[in-house]
């Protein structure tokens, strides 16, 4: 029983304090962050592509609107030869980048390799560009599940016929068979 009153107890003292432990829990999140994003740096340094991919991908999937992480990521897609993912991310480091004023230093020069292999690939590349109703629904091209939300979308893409599925709840699933341009 009184194990039991300790741990309501515990339970109690953490419900009353709920701005202290997510705090805890972002610095963890954010130092997780930091050190694959470390050693996506490090790996790009030694031109191990796609290792660093992974380790910005993995950076990225705990802090996604950090500019440095998208555009180091968007480098390193790049240099792996991933274009289309390439020029995806690229365009939203360029997003969140904001104005050029706030960068500096290293900052600066990895948003002027942003700009410069963005317009290099701009050309490599097709777009594929869908309008959904409804906005909700999921798109898959090649059996693999497109990140995004909203009604319109655009979806830089290889050159070549791609299997398109889209579907959402209470609808039937719509596939289709599409081909992408330069």
């Amino acid at each position: 029983m009184r194990r039991r009153g300790a741990a309501l107890g515990a339970v109690v003292l953490a419900l009353l304090l709920p701005s202290a432990w997510p705090r805890a829990v972002r610095a963890q999140h954010l130092a997780d962050a930091r050190r694959h994003f470390d050693e996506g740096t490090t790996l790009a340094a030694e031109e191990r592509w796609p290792e660093a991919v992974a380790s910005f991908r993995a950076a990225r999937s705990i802090a996604p609107d950090r500019p440095s992480i998208v555009c180091n990521l968007g480098t390193a897609l790049y240099h792996a030869g991933e274009r289309a993912e390439a020029v995806t991310v690229l365009e939203r480091c360029l997003d969140l980048a904001g104005a050029d004023d706030e960068w500096s230093g290293s900052e600066a020069v990895t948003l002027s390799h942003a700009r410069r292999y963005l317009d290099e690939l701009a050309a490599t590349v097709g777009r594929l560009r869908l309008t959904l109703e409804p906005p909700d629904a999921e798109i898959s091209l090649d059996g693999e599940r497109i990140e995004g939300t909203g009604g319109a979308r655009t979806i830089a893409l290889e050159p070549g016929s791609r299997e398109l599925l889209v579907s959402a709840v209470g609808y039937r699933d719509l596939r289709r068979t599409v081909s992408v341009d330069r």
